[in-house]
């Protein structure tokens, strides 16, 4: 019955495998025997707080054993019980759905944290580049160019380690980025990268300021792969990997202490408790803050309006894109007048064939023409 489910609803090939595994190891071994109607919302939440602590054993049957499991695991597995008893409840087969109106936080008292979107993004200085290489190599470079693209195009993380030579068009009269609705998404299918497409099969052209089409241009020159974002290696970026090893180390800081091959390295974190999503939240607040339309935000994020009559009628005008990528140039140019003499301008020059440390040192030397001005 449930994999007569699984296979009914209307979800893409990635997310499929993903309810199939948490059935397997998860949902099933515990409630598998059980009547459908006899699940109880305290029931779920309890088991769930035992999956999130490490305190309840789970797993397919025979290698049963109790770990703490990851927030996307245990709202995973809450979404796909929820969805469940949901058509459960439209077939009549039970009342109602217990887990259905619930607040996770009802009757007791929650420590608000300050939202990431508040935050800078200093994390785009990239500080720890260095962190696995030194700043003169594709591959801290690379690091650097793929935050600043994450910032400035709000592309989420498997989107950016999909996209491909022929779909970053960073060379044409109007630079963008096509998130192709097929092949736009890497995920990880049990233990393979896999291409697919994005969430919610929303594919999209994405417009690049000047400077971070300069960025991709040269990115794109020295590396020669296939892929624009890659491991040092050349290998298809990972999640796990890229946040332990390189995104964890940027903006919550690394220490190593000396051995015989490697010398001592203190790295001072940039924005402790900083997600990577956050760049993705705080791309939103900018365009909310320069007064960019709904549906502009909507398009370029990848989502689709709340209002169905307003997605069904609004349309994106090219008055809205120029005021778009105006303000995403000004936002930029200021952050490079704050880097002057510091070694992210450095880095920056690396990438832009355009005079960016004239134009953070004061007036260029032919005339004092300013840089961001000239055309890419």
């Amino acid at each position: 019955m449930v994999a007569e489910w699984i296979e009914f609803i209307d979800v893409d090939e990635v997310t499929v495998q993903f309810y199939k595994s948490l059935w397997r190891n998860h949902i099933g071994p515990k409630w598998g025997s059980r009547p459908i109607g006899a699940t109880r919302h305290v029931q779920v939440e309890t088991w769930l707080k035992g999956l999130r602590h490490g305190t309840e054993e789970t797993g397919p049957p025979g290698e049963r054993r109790a770990r703490p499991y990851s927030v996307r695991t245990v709202e995973g597995i809450r979404k796909m019980m929820a969805l469940m008893l949901d058509d459960a409840v439209d077939e009549e087969l039970i009342a109602r759905n217990p887990l259905k109106g619930r607040k996770k936080t009802r009757g007791r008292r929650v420590d608000r944290r300050q939202p990431s979107t508040r935050q800078k993004i200093a994390a785009t200085r990239w500080r720890c580049c260095r962190s696995r290489s030194t700043p003169a190599s594709c591959g801290a470079r690379g690091g650097f160019v793929h935050v600043i693209t994450a910032a400035y195009t709000g592309m989420r993380f498997g989107e950016l380690a999909a996209l491909q030579r022929h779909n970053c068009r960073a060379f044409s009269r109007v630079p963008l980025i096509r998130v192709d609705d097929r092949k736009g998404n890497l995920k990880e299918v049990g233990g393979r990268l896999v291409l697919g497409p994005p969430k919610g099969g929303i594919g999209r052209d994405i417009l690049l300021p000047p400077f971070l089409a300069a960025m991709l241009l040269e990115l794109m020159r020295q590396t020669g792969t296939e892929h624009v974002f890659t491991t040092p290696q050349g290998k298809l970026l990972r999640r796990n990997t890229y946040h332990r090893d390189l995104w964890s180390k940027a903006a919550h800081g690394f220490t190593r202490s000396p051995s015989k091959r490697y010398k001592p390295l203190e790295l001072a974190p940039v924005l402790p408790g900083f997600e990577f999503r956050g760049l993705r939240l705080t791309h939103n607040v900018w365009m909310t803050e320069d007064g960019i339309p709904e549906v502009v935000r909507a398009n370029r994020l990848g989502h689709a309006m709340s209002d169905e009559m307003q997605q069904t009628y609004s349309v994106v005008s090219a008055a809205m894109e120029d005021r778009l990528l105006a303000g995403l140039q000004h936002r930029w140019e200021t952050s490079v007048k704050e880097w002057a003499e510091t070694q992210p301008l450095e880095l920056v020059t690396q990438f832009c064939p355009i005079s960016v440390a004239n134009d953070a040192r004061g007036p260029a030397a032919d005339g004092g023409d300013r840089a961001s001005d000239q055309a890419v």
